[in-house]
Formats: structure tokens, sequence, C-alpha cells
């Protein structure tokens, strides 16, 4: 099952180009990341290895490394296509390969991604990855890119949108909790217009906020058989 995620920046190639295509750049939106670093190389015609690590709690990381390459399409696309592979004991993905297209159009840069991998932990990997990991790897990569687009359309700092995001999601379950109490505490009738009034000013908030916060509802995405 490949994952594809696509989305439309509009802002210039090389603003695009910059953000992915730096290490230390790509590391600031990209939830899959903590850390990239390039290694160095003796031929700048060799594809460009390089080492990550992901932070995954309680002190806990996962290291892998892989390599990336550029071309240029005959058609005017670029694509960068990768490989990737960890042996660190905990990383579900043994290795794996997939690309970045982007397509410029009169209005900016069809941006889009395709990826897929190998698991190690036999069925049992299999299937946590059927289940869980490769859904939330695709929704993680989703809400990656509209983090990177609100970056380079509107220069929102990668930190400050995972900040903003966090609070949302930090209010909706307050708002969630504040209605469980009134129709199981106080009184369903009460808690009846407590839902109403809280749902109106959800709305509002969301249409006023939801530009300035990333949604993996803003680009395509899929993890579907191939």
């Amino acid at each position: 099952m490949a994952i594809v995620v696509k989305t439309k920046i509009h802002a210039s190639f090389a603003a695009l180009w910059q953000a992915t295509q730096q290490p230390n750049l790509h590391q600031r939106w990209d939830l899959r990341f903590s850390t990239i670093e390039y290694c160095q190389r003796a031929d700048d015609a060799q594809p460009q290895a390089f080492l990550y690590t992901t932070h995954i709690g309680f002190g806990l990381q996962i290291t892998g490394r892989g390599e990336t390459s550029t071309k240029q399409l005959a058609d005017g696309r670029m694509i960068s296509a990768l490989r990737f592979w960890s042996e660190h004991p905990l990383s579900l993905i043994r290795s794996g390969a997939g690309y970045w297209l982007y397509t410029p159009t009169s209005d900016g840069i069809d941006f889009s991604t395709s990826y897929d991998y190998q698991t190690r932990f036999g069925r049992l990997g299999w299937l946590i990855d059927r289940l869980l990991f490769r859904p939330l790897m695709a929704w993680a990569t989703a809400w990656s890119f509209d983090r990177l687009r609100l970056w380079v359309e509107q220069q929102l700092d990668p930190a400050l949108a995972l900040r903003t995001w966090l609070k949302q999601r930090i209010a909706v379950l307050a708002i969630l909790g504040m209605l469980f109490i009134c129709f199981t505490l106080v009184a369903w009738q009460l808690g009846l217009v407590s839902a109403g009034l809280l749902l109106v000013g959800m709305l509002r908030y969301r249409k006023v906020r939801s530009a300035q916060i990333p949604s993996a509802q803003h680009c395509f995405w899929s993890y579907k058989e191939r």
C-alpha cells in the first residue's frame, strides 16, 4: 500500500525547493523526522546520503539512513527520489523508497509524494502497520505538507503552527469534557443548549482560524493498495 499525498502550494519554485531540499529546513516542518543530517560526498553526481532521527517519546528515538537524488524531467517537472532504511531495533520500518514531484503551474506548484516501505517483526509488524502505523504515517505526511504550505505561502513559522494546532486540539477536548459534565451531572436539557452554543462557537472559530492551522484535510492523501 503506497502512501500518496498531493497539495497545491501558491509560491515560487525556488522557495518550495529550498524548504524541502535543505535538511535544516526540512526537519522544521516534517513530523516524521526530528533531525536530518546530510553526509559528506566526494562526487556531486552521486546520491546524497543522509542520517535521520525521530523522537518517539519517553526519551527514545529511532535512527536511520537514506540517500536522495534529484532529476529534471523532459516536461520541466522536478523529481527528488529517495531510499531509506533503519537497523534500529525499535523501528517498524525496515526499508523503503519514494519520491517528491514538483510540477510548476501558472499559479504555483503542484507538490506530491508517493512512498512505500517494508516492515519488520513478521506478521505482527504487518498487522500493526495496516491497522495503525500506515494510516498514521499518511496523516502525518499530509499534515506536514500543509504546515509546509503555510510556511512557504504565509511565512507562518512551523513551530508556531504546531503550537496553534495543539491549542485547538486541547480546546476541543475541553469542550467535549464540558458537554459530558452538562449531560451527565447537570441536566440533559442544559446539555443540549450548551451543545448548540458550543457548536456555533466552534464553527465560527474554525472558519476564522482554519486558514492558519495545519490540517491533513487540506491535502489529498491515501494509502491504498497499488
